[in-house]
């Protein structure tokens, strides 16, 4: 005695708000029989599922609730020379930093491609990609800043340049969340100030902090963009 159970897949009930339609799922049961002696026989038997229920939901919100009165969008009058200040960057900075050290592309055949390497295809070609990134910190460097500093952001673009993994720690004016951090580690409130944990190196100095940066994790060559003292 063998028994054979098919069931047409029903579909997925939703409760459609505009649309409601009942939903009729077929379901069929075959059972045969078979011996030596006699030849196999089916039957089919079919039946209409039920309605499915009315599903809609309807939210309502909470007690003494009221909605927010939509604003013009604005800036502070007291944070107006800050965002000049973070918007002058991107006239200024003149494409430094979109491409880390060193970065350059060349064409390769498939050879030239060490096994497991990355390698865009073009046409049938390898594009081969190099940079002269150094060794990479295993724990992220620590650097605290805040974004209208011109001396911070010099050294966010150096680390956009070699390509580190870093916790930026934001320290803007009157913040009471990582300022006091800095004192305490540093001696001094000047920013900004960064702590490699994979050294146990810590300094204030754009200019020095860029120079330690290049030295361990790139070639040792500090970018021409970014040697140029108050200019840059």
């Amino acid at each position: 005695m063998a028994g054979a159970l098919s069931i047409a897949p029903a579909p997925v009930l939703k409760a459609v708000p505009r649309c409601r339609k009942s939903i009729k799922a077929m379901v069929s049961v075959r059972a045969s029989s078979e011996s030596s002696d006699a030849p196999s026989s089916s039957s089919t038997t079919t039946r209409e599922a039920p309605k499915t229920p009315d599903l809609s939901v309807t939210f309502s919100p909470p007690p003494n609730f009221k909605p927010p009165e939509p604003k013009r969008f604005g800036v502070r009058s007291d944070k107006l020379l800050d965002v000049l200040g973070a918007s002058l960057a991107l006239i200024f900075r003149l494409g430094t930093g979109v491409f880390v050290s060193g970065y350059s592309a060349s064409f390769a055949s498939e050879n030239e491609i060490p096994p497991g390497q990355y390698a865009l295809d073009l046409a049938g070609a390898k594009i081969k990609e190099t940079s002269r990134i150094g060794p990479r910190p295993e724990k992220p460097i620590e650097i605290y800043e805040f974004e209208s500093c011109p001396f911070c952001r010099k050294v966010r673009e150096i680390v956009a340049i070699l390509d580190l993994d870093v916790l930026f720690y934001p320290c803007p004016r009157n913040g009471p969340n990582f300022r006091p951090k800095v004192v305490q580690m540093g001696g001094k409130q000047q920013y900004p100030y960064m702590v490699d944990p994979n050294t146990g190196v810590a300094m204030y100095e754009s200019d020095e902090i860029i120079k330690y940066l290049v030295t361990k994790y790139g070639d040792g060559n500090v970018p021409f963009m970014l040697s140029l003292g108050l200019l840059t």
